[in-house]
């Protein structure tokens, strides 16, 4: 039988394992967020999650704790797109431009980047586009944010990536998908 002093002290590092503490703690909030089935957070909540800390401050901490959940980490990235700063810019580059960093992280932080920054993200993502190494569905989702949200600059780039791609019969379906305007079809009736 164990005794009273020794089950206190496993009930209490059980407890301490159950619940969050230190960094990890402080950004529970945006964690809850994050994980939201429904919708992402907009800015307003994101700040509010935040709170006392930046939401950008706290956003790239949840990205950067691998003890969260992949999908809480990948929502953090697309939500750094609602807060086009300079240290937001500087970290999603710094993924985007990282040929070691996992696929996903340079997809949703090339495509934050371009959310957030428009055609002001050009030459962030431009390498990345044009790497051939970079995987193919990396450069379909940056190349359809680029045409969404960066204007004639970035349809312009990404032309230019379709134009590279010659050699490449997927790729070049795939952006030329990403080019070809959105048409609505209606059904015919007879």
């Amino acid at each position: 039988m164990m005794s009273r002093p020794i089950i206190l002290s496993l009930c209490t590092l059980i407890l301490a394992m159950a619940l969050p503490s230190g960094a990890h703690a402080k950004h529970e909030e945006i964690h809850r967020q994050l994980l939201a089935y429904d919708a992402a957070p907009d800015r307003p909540t994101l700040v509010a999650a935040a709170a006392p800390a930046t939401a950008e401050d706290a956003l790239m901490a949840v990205h950067g704790d691998p003890a969260r959940p992949r999908i809480v980490r990948l929502r953090a990235l697309d939500a750094l797109g609602l807060f086009p700063s300079l240290a937001v810019r500087g970290y999603l580059h710094r993924l985007t431009a990282d040929p070691a960093a996992d696929a996903l992280d340079r997809m949703h932080a090339g495509t934050a980047l371009v959310f957030a920054f428009g055609d002001g993200a050009l030459t962030s993502v431009r390498p990345l586009l044009n790497d051939a190494g970079t995987d193919g569905a990396v450069v379909v989702a940056v190349a359809d944010a680029l045409v969404r949200y960066a204007g004639p600059a970035g349809r312009a780039l990404v032309r230019d990536v379709r134009r590279a791609a010659g050699k490449d019969p997927r790729r070049m379906d795939a952006l030329d998908r990403v080019l070809a305007p959105r048409e609505n079809v209606a059904p015919m009736i007879r």
